[in-house]
């Protein structure tokens, strides 16, 4: 079984249009799990979740309140995952689905963590201003040369687990900065980690960005501040 874990914040305009996606793209050859993990959403997306449940017997939603963060959102959905390949994406339709697959066959090729990598060659984001795609690109440089690591892209949420690996390491953090602290953790045992190029798109197709650009960038420069310490010490 392949288990997809979604963290759901407030994603109730774009929602919809991410399960009709999810299950039109999805190309798995095994049975599936879908996970979303309300995450203290203020808005009906526990509600349209709840609803696309009774045609969709594969997603399983758990929710809670009050709102904790992508990072406790992904520790949840990982404690629930029955698979044994836990995939991670966003709600907001800027990972395609149909990419799935090749996450899961590269995972199955003997690595420990594949990544849908915006920036290995091949790859790319549409539709995005020109400021976004630089603010990407240099905060991924910079978490690189910290690191000291190969990785092009370092930063992107759409990443497939082997479980047994995932399962040697533990996680802190509770903002976006958690997608860092997972992958350093996993370098420091080792982990054999691989990028497939994909295209994204950053621009949402509806409802608001839940990133906070001043509030998780003051929250990711301390995780980064955090994972380097970890990293070397």
């Amino acid at each position: 079984m392949i288990s997809v874990v979604v963290g759901l914040y407030n994603e109730g305009e774009v929602l919809p249009s991410f399960i009709k996606t999810f299950f039109r793209d999805i190309k798995l050859e095994e049975n599936f799990e879908l996970i979303m993990i309300d995450d203290g959403s203020v808005d009906n997306s526990k509600e349209i979740a709840f609803k696309f449940k009774k045609k969709y017997p594969q997603i399983r939603l758990i929710s809670y309140h009050p709102n904790k963060g992508l990072g406790n959102a992904l520790r949840t959905g990982f404690k629930h995952a029955k698979g044994r390949i836990i995939v991670t994406m966003d709600a907001d339709l800027a990972h395609p689905p149909g990419y799935i697959r090749k996450l899961v066959d590269t995972v199955d090729k003997g690595y420990d963590v594949v990544i849908g990598s915006r920036y290995a060659k091949g790859g790319g984001i549409d539709e995005v201003p020109s400021l976004r795609y630089i603010l990407s690109k240099l905060t991924n440089l910079i978490t690189r040369i910290a690191i000291i690591s190969n990785v092009r892209d370092m930063t992107n949420n759409f990443r497939a687990y082997n479980v047994r690996k995932l399962r040697e390491i533990n996680s802190r953090s509770n903002g976006f900065e958690v997608e860092l602290e997972l992958l350093v953790n996993l370098m420091r045992k080792k982990a054999r980690i691989k990028e497939v190029p994909v295209r994204a798109l950053l621009d949402r197709e509806a409802g608001e960005s839940t990133f906070s650009l001043l509030k998780d960038s003051i929250y990711y420069i301390i995780g980064l501040l955090r994972v380097i310490i970890n990293r070397w010490i």
